[in-house]
């Protein structure tokens, strides 16, 4: 026969403290992730496709230009066939903190290190030569390191000929800090999925394991959670004794959107049933609703 889980208030509790853990790391990702995509999108609509695009520069009709290019949040500048700096806009010089007289007409050997200055130079070689480039350097202010996204591209003339470069370069220290940011709650999440001494893992709620812990594949009686998920097709079925208990268990989960404290019996790998303890809370992913389940087992007495 099997055995009845005996749980107490203190094990009741650290299935509410690690679900609200996991549950606080997920607000923070979701959070995290609006940010990212907030950040990828401001300014989206100044990139220029990658392509090579007959544009003017801004002779004739300079005031519309300097209207149109002031207003952007992008830091743009243009520069000759030489590659010295012939306009930049308001943006780029707030951001350097230098007036424009300080940049036009001069290449990058006159104001950039030497190092940078090559790199610079290059890059505008290339793009004088009729190529999109698009690269990303490292501009450190005091203590404050950026990273900034620059898109030299080759303003032709009618003829074909490459009259000199527009260049569109971007803040993206933002989504860098919180791609690092991201990083590190995916390590906490992974530092307490994998540890945690209780059972945690996510399924669909049509009964396919998404995750499991190695806490979880130990009490199933599986050797990795990678068996346990590659063995197991259907958990109605297949893990539960009872097929009804698993329906109850849904029909409480979707009604209010958990299901703390539920016991079922489970059948083992080599056979044997014991009692467990689900608590429960529905998450929504990218791909539709999954269970996210802590689960302890009984203490065999």
């Amino acid at each position: 026969g099997c055995k009845r889980s005996i749980v107490s208030d203190s094990q009741m509790l650290d299935h509410e403290r690690l679900l609200g853990e996991m549950e606080r790391l997920k607000e923070e990702n979701a959070l995290l992730r609006a940010r990212l995509e907030l950040e990828e999108a401001g300014g989206a609509g100044s990139n220029l496709p990658e392509s090579h695009i007959p544009i003017q520069t801004p002779d004739g009709g300079a005031g519309v230009w300097e209207q149109l290019l002031q207003a952007s949040f992008d830091l743009l500048y243009l520069k000759d066939d030489q590659a010295r700096y012939m306009w930049v806009n308001q943006a780029f010089c707030r951001f350097f903190q230098k007036d424009r007289e300080h940049y036009l007409g001069r290449g990058a050997w006159d104001i950039f290190p030497p190092e940078k200055a090559e790199k610079f130079h290059k890059e505008d070689m290339r793009a004088l030569a009729g190529e999109t480039v698009v690269s990303r350097h490292v501009y450190v202010e005091g203590e404050k390191e950026y990273l900034i996204r620059i898109q030299r591209q080759p303003i032709m003339a009618g003829d074909g000929r490459v009259l000199g470069i527009l260049c569109v370069a971007r803040d993206e220290t933002g989504i860098r800090d919180a791609e690092r940011a991201l990083e590190e709650i995916k390590r906490s999440y992974d530092t307490l999925f994998h540890n945690a001494l209780v059972g945690v893992f996510r399924t669909t709620p049509e009964g396919r394991f998404l995750a499991a812990n190695p806490a979880l594949a130990t009490i199933f009686g599986y050797d990795s959670p990678k068996e346990l998920i590659d063995s197991i097709a259907d958990i109605g079925t297949e893990l539960y004794v009872d097929k009804g208990e698993r329906e109850r268990y849904l029909e409480q989960l979707h009604q209010h959107k958990g299901a703390p404290g539920f016991e079922a019996r489970i059948r083992r790998k080599d056979g044997s049933i014991i009692w467990v303890l689900f608590n429960t809370h529905l998450v929504y992913g990218h791909e539709g609703e999954v269970l996210l389940q802590v689960l302890r087992h009984d203490r065999r007495v």
